[in-house]
C-alpha cells in the first residue's frame, strides 16, 4: 500500500504531467523509446462535414464528420496512407473535455453504433463534454477489410461468411491487403495521433473504451500512457487471458450464476423442484435427446436454444425469461409449444445483426482474435465441439468459427512488445465489470484488476450487471441514470479521486415474475410462467 505522502506526490506529479502534455507539443514515451508523429501529418487540414450524429435517423442537432489521413503502417511510414472515419458531436455548453469512444469487436464501426448505444445518453446528461467516434481501422468507412463476392446480399450468409466461403476470402485478403498493417497496436497508434491532431487547448482528454475497445483502449495506454487524463474500460477484455476459444464455456458459468440467483429468489425457486440450474441443465439434456419435439419442428433446435440461453443475457430486462423458457420446456403442454413457436417466429429474428451490419468486418475479426485474443495452447477442435454439445449456454463461436479457423490457416500477424503487458501504473485508469457479464466474464475482467494496480487505477464490480456496464445496470429512481453512468459522470470530474460508487447501493433488483407486455412480446402470453 502507498502512504499517504506518497499518494499525494504521485496526484501532484500526475496532474501537472497531465496538463504540459495536453497543452504543449510533445514527444511520446513507447517503453522508453521515442514516438514523433510526422509533421507532414499533424499539420494536415482537417475538414469536418454535417452529418447525421445517428445515422439511421435524422436530428436537428448534426454531427460532424471527417476522413483523416494516417500511415497504413506506422512503422513503414513510407509504405502509403489510409483515412480513418472520425466523427464528433460538439458540446452545447462550452466544453471542459473530448471523449474519445472506442468500439468492440474487434470488427465493429464506432460511428454505426456507439451514437445511439451509449454516447447520446451521455449527451444527454453532459453539456460540457465533446464527443469524438471512430470507426478502427479495417471497419466502416476506415479502409474495410472485406472479401466482396463472399459478402454479397445474396452470398450463403449475406455480410457474414460462411465456412464454404472462407478459403475464396482468405485468398482475396491475402491478395489485396498488407494484412500486417491492421493489428491492434496500428489502430492503438491511429488514436493516438488523433487525439495529438485533434486536442484543444485548457480540454482534457478522456478515454472510453467498451468491450474489446477495453483491449483497444489498453494497448493505447501502454504506448501513450501520458496523453490521457482518464481511461474508462466498460467490460474488461484484460490485456492476458482475452481467449474467444474459452468464451463460452466462461459465459456458460455466468448463466449458471444468474440461475443461482433464481434460486435465492422466492418466486423464482418455488418454479422448481429442486435447484433451478440442475433443473434447468437436466431439461436441455432430456431436449437433446427428443424431449418436446414439437419444439424442433416448429424449428427450435437444441443448438438455437443454446444460442438464444446464451444471448439472453445480454439485455438486462431480457434474461428473466431463461428460468421461465426451461419451466416451460420441461412441461412442454400445448400452449407451451405455441410460446416457443412464437419465439421462434418473432424473437430469433431480432437476434441476427442490425443496419450496422454492413460496417462490421468479419475478416478483421478473425484477424485480431486469432492472432492475439486466442490461448496460447487452444483445445483441439475435437474436445471444444464435445465440450460445446454439454453446455447449456453457448454462440457456438468456439466451435464453429475461431478453431476450425484457426485449423484453415486464417491469416494472422506476429504480436509486438504489448502483447501480454500492462499499462503504466502511472495511467488513471477506471476498470467497470458487471457480475453478469457472459461476453467480458468477471473471471477474465478481474485479471484486470489484479495487474492494474495504480494509485489511481480503480476496479468497480458492479452486482448483476451485464455487458456494457454503462447502460446495463439500472437503478430504482425511475429517471435516474444507470449506475455504471453515473460513475463514469463522476470519474470524469476528479480521475484522481476513487469515484463515487454509492449508486451499488441503489441497484434495482431482479424480478424473475416479469410483466405481462414482456410476456406478450416475448411468449405471445400476458405470463412468463403461466
Amino acid at each position: 500500500m502507498h502512504n499517504s505522502i506518497y499518494k499525494v506526490l504521485v496526484i501532484v506529479f500526475s496532474f501537472s504531467l497531465s496538463v504540459l502534455v495536453l497543452d504543449c507539443p510533445r514527444e511520446n514515451t513507447v517503453f522508453g523509446a521515442e514516438f514523433e508523429f510526422p509533421e507532414e501529418l499533424l499539420s494536415q487540414e482537417v475538414e469536418w462535414e454535417k452529418c447525421e450524429f445517428i445515422e439511421t435517423k435524422k436530428r436537428p442537432r448534426k454531427a460532424e464528420c471527417a476522413n483523416i489521413t494516417v500511415p497504413l503502417d506506422w512503422d513503414n511510414q513510407a509504405g502509403g496512407t489510409i483515412k480513418i472515419y472520425v466523427k464528433r458531436l460538439k458540446s452545447l455548453l462550452k466544453a471542459k473535455r473530448q471523449m474519445w469512444w472506442l468500439e468492440g469487436g474487434p470488427g465493429a464501426a464506432g460511428t454505426a453504433t456507439l451514437p445511439e448505444q451509449f454516447m447520446k445518453p451521455l449527451a444527454n446528461l453532459d453539456w460540457r463534454t465533446d464527443l469524438y467516434v471512430l470507426d478502427h481501422r479495417g471497419t466502416g468507412n476506415s479502409h474495410r477489410l472485406g472479401c466482396p463476392e463472399q459478402e454479397t446480399d445474396d452470398s450463403e450468409k449475406g455480410v457474414m461468411l460462411s465456412e464454404t466461403e472462407w478459403d475464396a476470402c482468405i485468398e482475396y485478403l491475402e491478395d489485396t491487403y498488407n494484412l500486417d498493417a491492421f493489428t491492434v497496436t496500428q489502430a492503438a497508434k491511429d488514436l493516438g495521433f488523433l487525439i495529438e491532431l485533434l486536442k484543444e487547448k485548457d480540454k482534457e482528454i478522456f478515454v472510453y473504451g467498451y468491450s474489446y475497445g477495453t483491449y483497444w483502449g489498453h494497448r493505447y495506454a501502454q504506448i501513450f500512457p501520458d496523453q490521457t487524463n482518464g481511461l474508462i474500460l466498460d467490460s474488461v477484455a484484460p490485456s492476458v487471458g482475452s481467449e474467444v476459444d474459452r468464451i463460452d464455456i466462461l459465459g456458460n458459468d455466468v448463466v449458471s450464476d444468474f440461475f443461482d440467483i433464481c434460486k435465492k429468489d422466492e418466486f423464482c425457486s418455488n418454479q422448481f423442484e429442486g435447484d433451478p440450474w440442475e433443473k434447468a441443465d437436466d431439461t436441455f439434456k432430456k431436449f437433446q435427446g427428443g424431449h418436446c419435439p414439437e419444439v424442433v419442428e416448429n424449428g427450435l433446435t437444441p443448438e438455437n436454444l443454446q444460442s438464444v440461453s446464451l444471448s439472453a443475457l445480454d439485455f438486462w430486462g431480457l434474461r428473466i425469461v431463461l428460468p421461465a423458457l426451461y419451466y416451460r420446456l420441461e412441461r412442454c403442454n400445448e400452449k407451451d409449444v405455441s410460446v416457443f413457436k412464437h419465439l421462434s417466429d418473432n424473437v430469433l429474428p431480432a437476434f441476427s445483426r442490425s443496419s450496422s451490419a454492413r460496417q462490421f468486418s468479419d475478416a478483421l475479426r478473425y484477424h485480431i482474435e486469432l492472432s492475439e485474443l486466442i490461448s496460447d495452447n487452444p483445445m483441439s477442435l475435437e474436445e471444444i465441439k464435445e465440450i460445446d454439445k454439454t453446455l447449456l449456454a453457448t454462440s457456438h463461436f468456439a466451435a464453429n468459427n475461431v478453431l476450425p479457423l484457426l485449423k484453415k490457416g486464417w491469416p494472422t500477424y506476429d504480436t509486438d512488445m504489448y502483447y501480454h503487458e500492462w499499462a503504466s501504473p502511472n495511467v488513471p485508469i477506471l476498470m467497470l465489470c458487471g457480475s453478469l457479464d457472459q461476453r467480458s466474464p468477471l473471471a477474465m475482467c478481474i485479471v484486470a484488476k489484479e495487474n492494474l494496480t495504480g494509485s489511481n487505477q480503480y476496479f468497480i464490480e458492479v452486482p448483476n450487471a451485464n455487458h456494457g456496464v454503462i447502460k446495463n445496470s439500472p437503478v430504482k429512481n425511475l429517471f435516474a441514470p444507470d449506475c455504471g453512468m453515473q460513475i463514469i459522470l463522476n470519474y470524469m470530474e476528479d480521475p484522481l479521486e476513487e469515484p463515487d460508487t454509492s449508486c451499488l447501493d441503489n441497484l434495482k433488483s431482479i424480478d424473475f415474475r416479469g410483466n405481462p407486455l414482456l410476456a406478450l412480446v416475448l411468449f405471445g402470453t400476458w405470463d412468463l410462467w403461466e
